[in-house]
């Protein structure tokens, strides 16, 4: 289901009516979309909610979509015609990269019944959960896998044949993994892998060989130059960019409203292209700063009908910075909390919450 609260009127903003209007006929007469039948709604929930243990477990019911059809021909192509085994898929957020991995690596399992083995890699743990709840769906498998991230562990006599593991519980047991050998894993899936040319990732690519390297990511120019493609037989398999995904109406259009700011001068500041960012020391000194959170304050108000109601991220150059921020907002009467890489995963969660 899909609802939208606009607040507009024909004579101010025919333009918004009328895609309003057209944008409900496209929905309207799409394949994908189907009138509510309160009886076949009950039956298609209570096929896929499966018990597992004392833990209920929902399976969610995925179908490929034409747009994600396209990616996985796409990455055949890549295979049978190019013999290129090493593929980098560029999708923007929200458009089904994990669920496009899951119906790639099925369709790999079932044509290889017995060396199917999988290492799912990413750096945090919230991606981890999602990203095998999405494979046991697609798979409609409750106990396809394992978590090895935090407090979720791998049982003691487990082969990690099937394994959902962050990059830093992959670096911290690399002996384990070192005694698998090289061809343990098939179908290695690298997800966020824009973070891949990072150290840390580096001595996954040299110590194992599968027969199948996937690498995912929505941003693959990194801010410091380094290419991820030398690790991807140098080139993207497959790509859907933000303006095709809103185009072809996967993700909601947006608006950008820039706001002039004569409290900062950042025209002086340090540029470093070794590390692709600011001096952040000068950055934090520039914006960190009472007349730059008072104009935050001023213009919050002005755009939003009722801002104690919004919820909203505010970027911030650095820890101390995002601290301060949310200082001074809860000073002026709202809920903020700055979240950074010191917060527990118990504290992430529970902030994220909140």
């Amino acid at each position: 289901g899909l609802e939208w609260n606009v607040r507009v009127t024909s004579v101010e903003s025919p333009q918004i009516v009328k895609a309003s209007i057209v944008t409900f006929e496209t929905y309207w007469n799409r394949p994908d979309f189907e009138p509510y039948d309160r009886d076949k709604f009950r039956e298609a929930i209570s096929e896929n909610q499966k018990t597992f243990g004392e833990a209920e477990i929902l399976l969610q019911k995925y179908t490929i979509r034409p747009e994600q059809k396209e990616i996985l021909e796409k990455l055949t192509v890549e295979r049978e015609i190019h013999q290129s085994f090493k593929n980098l898929v560029v999708a923007a957020t929200g458009t089904g990269k994990t669920v496009i991995a899951a119906f790639d690596y099925q369709r790999f399992r079932d044509e290889h019944q017995q060396n199917n083995n999988l290492l799912f890699i990413v750096h945090r743990e919230e991606i981890l959960e999602q990203s095998i709840a999405t494979f046991r769906s697609v798979l409609e498998d409750e106990k396809f896998g394992e978590l090895w991230v935090g407090s979720h562990q791998p049982s003691f006599k487990s082969e990690l044949n099937h394994l959902f593991v962050s990059i830093q519980t992959f670096n911290s047991n690399k002996e384990r993994f070192q005694r698998l050998g090289e061809n343990h894993y098939d179908f290695i899936i690298i997800d966020e892998a824009h973070h891949s040319t990072a150290e840390s990732y580096r001595q996954l690519f040299t110590m194992f060989r599968p027969k199948i390297l996937l690498g995912l990511t929505a941003t693959p120019e990194r801010a410091d130059g380094k290419s991820l493609l030398p690790d991807f037989n140098n080139r993207i398999a497959a790509e859907m960019r933000l303006p095709e995904a809103i185009n072809r109406l996967l993700l909601s259009p947006f608006q950008y409203f820039c706001i002039g700011d004569k409290t900062v001068d950042l025209s002086q500041v340090k540029w470093s292209a070794a590390a692709g960012s600011y001096d952040e020391d000068e950055l934090f000194r520039k914006l960190n700063t009472e007349g730059r959170l008072n104009l935050i304050l001023r213009t919050i108000p002005h755009y939003l009908s009722d801002e104690h109601r919004c919820h909203a991220l505010c970027f911030c150059c650095r820890k101390e910075h995002a601290e301060d921020t949310a200082s001074g907002l809860r000073r002026a009467g709202y809920s903020a909390e700055a979240l950074t890489s010191d917060d527990s995963p118990e504290d992430r969660k529970k902030k994220i919450t909140r």
